[in-house]
Parts: C-alpha cells; structure tokens; sequence
C-alpha cells in the first residue's frame, strides 16, 4: 500500500469515536485495510532500518476489530478495501 495513502487513513481513522479499550467504532469501509484475509483498520506507522542493509523498513501498526489486537506488518502486504 502507498505510504501516504495509508498514512491519510491512519489519520482519519484517529478522529473517530471510541468505544470500550479505546476500540474504533462504526470505522466506514473506505478506512478498512486488508492484511492476510483479515479486515482491519490503520492504527499507526512505524519507520525502521533493516540492521543488515540499512534500507528503510515502513511498517503499518494494524487494529484487528474481531479479536482486539494489535499487528505490526510490512507496509507493502497491507491491500486497501475495495469499495
């Protein structure tokens, strides 16, 4: 997934109310992102280094809504929803 892209989701996602743990609710499709056949929603972006190469690793910070955990993935696994 394009790292702005995801980024602008992360954001609009972040204003959205709340419910019980801080949970999202009612997140719209459009903001769903899909990572291994799972419907989550963006919750942060991580920046890191591969500690071999020193390239550039971009990690999206996923909330599973279905079990109430948090999945730190590769940025470029994560596919957007179609809507």
């Amino acid at each position: 997934m394009d790292r702005k892209l995801y980024l602008d989701m992360c954001q609009k996602v972040s204003v959205l109310p709340q419910g019980v743990g801080g949970i999202k609710q009612n997140v719209p499709e459009e903001l769903c992102v899909i990572y291994r056949d799972v419907k989550l929603y963006p919750y942060a972006y991580m920046l890191a280094f591969d500690e071999v190469t020193g390239e550039p690793i971009h990690i999206a910070i996923l909330h599973d809504m279905n079990v109430n955990s948090i999945r730190h993935v590769d940025l470029s696994r994560v596919e957007g929803v179609a809507t």
